[in-house]
Formats: C-alpha cells, sequence, structure tokens
C-alpha cells in the first residue's frame, strides 16, 4: 500500500461566482482557493501538488462514500488514485462523526463539519454564508474531497491542466505515457 502522510495542510476550496472564460477550464478556472492564513500553505507548496497530480493524473478516479452525505444529501466523494481512497475513506468517515474539527490536528480549519451539518460555526446555514467551501485540498497527500457532482468537475479540470501543460510542452507536468 502507498505510504501517506498524516493530513495536515489542507486547502479549502470555493466554486468561482463566474468562472473564468477558458476553453479547457483549469482548477484555478472554476475554484478560488481559500486564504489560509499559514505560510505553510504558500511557497509554491500547491503548484508541487498540483505537478504530481498531475503527472499521475490516469490513476485518479472517484471514489463515491454514499454513507457520508453533506446537508443538501449529496455523497461524500474523493477523488485521488485508489491506493490512497482506501486511507483516505477512513479518515474522512472518521471526521464526519466530529462534533468540531479541532481533534483532527490539522493546520488550519478546514470547515468540512459545517458542510456535513449546513450550519456554519455561528450557526447560521451555511448556504448564506460566505464560509461555504465546496472542496479540499490535501496538498502533501494529493487527495481531493467534495460533495457529489462537483467530484466529476473536480478531475476534468485536472485533466484539463495536464492537457495545457502537456500542450505548452512543460514535462514537469506530465510522463510520455500520462
Amino acid at each position: 500500500m502507498e505510504e501517506m502522510e498524516k493530513p495536515y495542510l489542507i486547502q479549502r476550496m470555493k466554486v468561482r461566482n463566474q468562472t473564468k472564460n477558458d476553453e479547457l477550464p483549469g482548477i484555478d478556472s472554476i475554484f478560488s482557493m481559500d486564504y489560509m492564513g499559514s505560510s505553510e500553505f504558500e511557497w509554491d507548496a500547491l503548484p508541487e501538488s498540483l505537478k504530481r497530480v498531475c503527472k499521475n493524473i490516469k490513476a485518479y478516479e472517484i471514489v463515491v462514500i454514499n454513507d457520508v452525505k453533506d446537508y443538501r444529501g449529496f455523497p461524500l466523494c474523493l477523488v485521488c488514485t485508489k491506493e490512497r481512497a482506501a486511507v483516505y475513506e477512513a479518515i474522512l468517515r472518521e471526521w464526519a462523526k466530529a462534533a468540531n474539527e479541532y481533534k483532527f490536528g490539522l493546520k488550519e480549519t478546514i470547515s468540512f463539519t459545517n458542510a456535513i451539518s449546513g450550519k456554519s460555526f455561528d450557526g447560521k446555514p451555511i448556504k448564506d454564508s460566505y464560509n461555504k467551501i465546496d472542496a479540499w485540498w490535501d496538498i502533501l497527500n494529493d487527495v481531493f474531497f467534495t460533495f457529489g457532482v462537483m467530484s466529476e468537475v473536480l478531475l476534468q479540470a485536472l485533466r484539463n491542466v495536464q492537457a495545457k501543460k502537456k500542450a505548452a510542452g512543460d514535462k514537469g507536468w506530465y510522463t510520455e505515457d500520462n
């Protein structure tokens, strides 16, 4: 089984109100990255993770966890390799049962429990809140998770990034067979 670090740096992602006009929309065209407030999320951590994902994109798939749903009833979905999904699924099931996120041991809060309960930290519905998070990206383990069909959008956006990098000849972003 593939070695994985304990989740620690998880980037919160929000769907953009208006996507950028892009023929092959990548992850930045569809999602804005929420400000995390820690330097660990800076210094090329996101691009380095994205580069690893793109080099291995053929191995990425969507794994649906039907018994964990958000407040709208959409199932939790992982976008990652099958090996990572086997480990990460257990982690997310535990997190889904948690009353709060402070026991997760993450660098910053991620509002995952809010997405399940439908309430923000102040008790207001998250659909009316600036705190609504649409997806998450574990930048140490190159794992993404979200709810429902957003997983399909996310996986396609990752494939589009790799296609653009390949077309541009950026060799660090793909392999010849990928």
